[in-house]
């Protein structure tokens, strides 16, 4: 049998290895022996006898023989595949063998998948951290599943057979597929996809142990290690059995975790000049993600990999496990792709590739955490030499190049030189032209094929990188990809004759699901959030917005502005996770293990890449589409829109993310908006968004007398607390936030058109920013603890005055805002002032 084949047995091996405790828990009758003592001692737990019956029943026949037993007997080895199976469980585990049995009878009540968030401690006690329980349903962003919930003791049978049953049907039409001339990489990657979609939900392990790793991660990281283990020379078969008796005490080196980082993705992301360039900006933005998707599965593919081999992709970063004497070929990867990087980018976007052994005992005790964090680290070193490798290579960048000549060819969108420069629109439906090159034509082609966009399709072909660097003009986004071996397609249809890895992008795609035997059908998560212009929407903007694009165009940045309610303003919002690097470092502490740190990756990447989007869609199906998703990758996101949706957004956002994390105090994001013109450079627009980030992360606030910092929003260059801003963990004090300040002024000026108040909440707020600079440059805001300290002015008393002189407001509006002001002992000010900013912009039309 080819290698090829054998290592992508050892990864079925790997995924399938305890899917008998999903039937246990669905129901399943019929083993094909009876439990008795022969058989205990033959598999020592039912599930594994369970797992070997499902592989018979509904793998490819072509196939089952070679994995089955290894699936069966992973407890009971007797081979070098089931070696390797036993120890990949134990080291994806973590946990001492007695911990790992879950055979409970079917009189015992089934448990729920503990969150993984439940897991990580960083300043909150062990009693803060809520522990909630995810549904078991199957995943589908569309039908809000994703939000957990404190335990309950219902009867969950029905809800296990529900799942199981619809597992077992995608096999059977898996197995029907793939039987005759089907390819085991597309198989894998089909099955893979599946139990995604079911076993998300399924904890791996609940009898004996805490039920916190699904049964989805769990066996996708058993999967990378029997790869990893199975397939390395230097392991003998004495050893592998030698070793997955007591794992814990290996000092060997056994698998290699890598790491990718792709380099210059915010400078090529944001350093975009000319005007029009948002049409081609969502092009740009999904390019970096399907290019380390693209580059991912690259190293895979050189080091002869399954896709089972991935931890995660995303965000410019991908984590993979491949065999110790893989790290060896690294080096020669990073160049090959650093070389097409070069060529198509001229240094602008890199790969960094890093390496770290691991024996047996950094599994266990929380050591992977080190371990993990060892790698960052080592990734961040590299980037200070990023070009190391191709030193050979670069005298030819010091050589001339460029179009020469005295005709200009200078790109308006992107700056750089290129022969195939000429006149193009500046946005689609738009007569006005400037100077584009191919390139960023390419990027703008690629952003309209995704409004509509259902398929991403991957087709393997015959590529290599470049043998040395090239100073040649780009070639776009297709080109490269074809080099590292993938015609690219993004399509709303599928045609019959589509081969290769189909990745549906939403619920209902993946939910049309027919499997094919030369294909693989999976799901991406993506944030695909366009405006579109409409008929309607045009007829009321003709004359009212120059260079007005036809119906059906991609929203350009001035209608978003011309749409904004109150002042006519875009919103730029960049956000991210606070802490996230220290979340994977230390939250999990003595708990982490290799299948909890891939719980953890794909949850972040569920909600950034997942419901981020999701909640994008139903606010543009609200109300007129008015938000514009840049980016949403990893931890980090970039939107755009009219001002005052991505404000409501940002909120929702914060909102969701709690009640995602089932309300962590450790887990929150910090953001920044700032308000531009919509022929404002969107690239000086996206560097004051994240100074306006940068500032709330920076914030300090005090809540029941502890200082904190971070969980912020900036917004009008004022950093708050987002629970002073517009989100509370508890609802009851939800009215006193800025938000809801803002929306008791808004009514004021909309009943009473009164906006005396504003004005004179305002010109208060003024006073006391002015006074608390002066404080600060002198250093009198901190005591002598280093805690900042209420600040007391007139602003106390004539903010009383001004109140008590209002006329025409209802005196009960009037008390809400006295009430306000007094809290905290007059320190909300600070939010009470941005909230009169707020509603004066908010109300600025009626003016």
């Amino acid at each position: 049998m080819e290698q090829k084949e054998q290592v992508f047995l050892a990864a079925l091996a790997g995924l399938l290895h305890d899917i008998g405790k999903f039937a246990l828990r669905g129901g399943a009758e019929g083993a094909s022996r009876s439990w008795d003592r022969q058989a205990e001692q033959d598999y020592k737990y039912k599930h594994a006898l369970l797992s070997e019956d499902f592989a018979e029943r509904y793998l490819p026949p072509q196939w089952q023989g070679q994995v089955k037993f290894a699936i069966g007997k992973h407890h009971r080895p007797h081979d070098r595949l089931a070696s390797a199976v036993a120890l990949a469980d134990r080291l994806s585990a973590g946990e001492r063998a007695d911990s790992l049995s879950d055979d409970s009878q079917r009189e015992k009540q089934p448990a729920r998948l503990l969150s993984i968030f439940s897991d990580v401690r960083l300043e909150a006690g062990e009693d803060e951290v809520p522990q909630v329980y995810w549904p078991l349903k199957t995943l589908e962003l569309s039908k809000t599943h994703l939000f957990p919930e404190k335990d309950y003791g219902g009867e969950l049978w029905k809800e296990y057979e529900k799942l199981y049953g619809g597992f077992v049907a995608q096999a059977e039409k898996l197995k029907t597929a793939y039987q005759n001339d089907g390819d085991i990489a597309y198989y894998l990657e089909s099955l893979l996809a599946e139990m995604q979609h079911f076993l998300w939900c399924v904890p791996s392990a609940y009898y004996k142990s805490r039920p916190d790793i699904s049964l989805y991660d769990h066996s996708r990281m058993t999967a990378a290690l029997a790869v990893a283990l199975y397939d390395s020379p230097s392991l003998s078969d004495e050893q592998l059995a030698a070793f997955a008796q007591q794992p814990e005490r290996v000092e060997d080196d056994l698998v290699t975790l890598v790491g990718g980082d792709l380099t210059g993705v915010q400078s090529f992301l944001y350093t975009i000049t000319a005007r029009g360039a948002a049409s081609g900006l969502r092009g740009r933005s999904f390019y970096l993600q399907l290019l380390g998707l693209v580059i991912a599965r690259y190293v895979l593919d050189q080091l002869h990999l399954p896709v089972t081999s991935l931890i995660y992709v995303g965000g410019g970063n991908f984590y993979l496990i491949a065999r110790r004497e893989d790290a060896a070929r690294l080096p020669e990867i990073q160049a090959q792709v650093s070389r097409a990087l070069f060529n198509e980018h001229q240094g602008e976007l890199g790969l960094i590739l890093q390496a770290r052994l691991l024996s047996g005992r950094h599994f266990f005790n929380g050591e992977i955490r080190h371990q993990w964090d060892g790698l960052i680290g080592q990734i961040n070193a590299a980037k200070l030499k990023r070009l190391e490798g191709l030193e050979v290579d670069l005298a030819r960048v010091f050589e001339p190049h460029g179009v020469g000549g005295s005709t200009p060819q200078q790109c308006a969108v992107c700056g750089r030189e290129h022969s195939g420069i000429k006149p193009r629109r500046v946005d689609e439906g738009v007569e006005e032209t400037v100077n584009k090159c191919p390139v960023c034509e390419s990027y703008e082609d690629l952003g309209k094929l995704l409004r509509k966009a259902r398929y991403l399709v991957l087709q393997p072909v015959e590529g290599e990188p470049p043998a040395q660097i090239q100073m040649q003009a780009g070639r776009g986004w297709q080109a490269i990809t074809r080099q590292f071996g993938y015609a690219v397609q993004v399509l709303e249809k599928l045609e019959n004759e589509a081969t290769g890895i189909l990745f549906a992008l939403n619920d209902e795609a993946f939910n049309h699901r027919l499997p094919r035997p030369q294909c693989a059908m999976a799901r991406y998560l993506l944030v695909n959030v366009t405006p579109i212009l409409s008929e309607r929407e045009h007829a009321g903007l003709r004359g009212k917005v120059d260079q007005l694009p036809v119906p059906g165009s991609v929203k350009p940045l001035n209608v978003l502005e011309a749409q904004a309610r109150g002042i006519k303003r875009l919103g730029v919002l960049r956000m991210d996770v606070d802490n996230l690097g220290k979340i994977f470092a230390e939250g999990l502490q003595e708990r982490a293990t290799l299948s909890r740190i891939a719980s953890l990756s794909f949850a972040v990447s569920l909600f950034f890449e997942g419901w981020v989007g999701e909640i994008a869609r139903q606010m543009n199906e609200e109300e007129s589409q008015r938000l514009y998703s840049i980016y949403s990758g990893g931890d980090d996101l970039f939107f755009v829109g009219s001002w005052d949706m991505v404000v409501e957004f940002a909120m929702r956002l914060r909102h969701d993310l709690n009640r995602f994390t089932g309300g962590h105090p450790d887990i929150h994001p910090s953001g920044g908006i700032v308000l531009v013109g919509g022929k404002y450079p969107l690239y000086q627009a996206a560097e004051e968004a994240g100074a306006a980030e940068d500032q709330a992360k920076h914030h300090r606030w005090a809540k029941n007398g502890i200082e904190r910092q971070k969980d912020a929003l900036s917004f009008l260059r004022m950093p708050l607390a987002w629970e002073r801003f517009g989100f509370h963990a508890d609802a009851e004090e939800e009215e006193d936030t800025a938000h809801a300040l803002m929306l008791t002024l808004k009514q004021i000026v909309e009943s009473h058109e009164n906006r005396a108040l504003i004005g004179k909440l305002i010109r208060l707020h003024e006073l006391y920013q002015a006074r608390l600079e002066e404080r600060r440059k002198s250093g009198e805001d901190l005591n002598r603890a280093g805690q900042i300290q209420v600040l007391w002015g007139p602003w106390n008393w004539l903010a009383e005055y001004h109140l008590s002189r209002l006329k025409d407001v209802p005196k009960d509006d009037v008390e809400k805002i006295r009430r306000r002001l007094k809290q905290e002992n007059f320190r909300s000010i600070e939010w009470i002032g941005l909230a009169a900013r707020w509603a004066e912009l908010i109300t600025r039309e009626r003016r």
